[in-house]
């Protein structure tokens, strides 16, 4: 089990996920979601996991657990700017977990918006009320 105090160099851990096998989606094959998933695979998959569900290989050693970005719902209520500040400050930057690190100063403003860009991309879409109660 990985020690939580290990989380403060997750932006160090490239080599763990870098062979991930993320495909982008066929309608975001443009060159900001390609570079954001680059970055997500040495950045953010150590604790979101591969696919962005939330279950990199830190994910078991924190609480809460970190996001999951696939989740629509969730992600639709939280806007660019939001995710934006997110990255770039860590959870703390925006009231969350503080076990969320913030991007190292290297990362530029314009890798950070491929990288939300690439977050956006995995989101599914929530299922619609299909008149089922109960």
């Amino acid at each position: 089990m990985v020690h939580v105090t290990r989380l403060v160099v997750g932006w160090a851990l490239a080599g763990l996920v870098t062979g991930s096998g993320v495909a982008l989606p066929a309608s975001s094959q443009g060159r900001p979601v390609a570079t954001g998933l680059e970055l997500y695979k040495t950045r953010c998959a150590s604790c979101h996991g591969p696919e962005g569900r939330g279950d990199g290989p830190l994910a078991v050693s924190l609480r809460p657990r970190p996001g999951d970005h696939t989740n629509g719902r969730v992600m639709q209520a939280l806007d660019d700017d939001f995710l934006f500040r997110i990255i770039r400050g860590g959870g703390a930057a925006v009231g969350r977990s503080t076990k969320m690190p913030a991007a190292p100063a290297a990362v530029t403003d314009a890798e950070i918006r491929s990288l939300v860009a690439f977050i956006r991309s995995l989101a599914r879409t929530p299922a619609r009320n299909r008149g089922v109660t109960g």
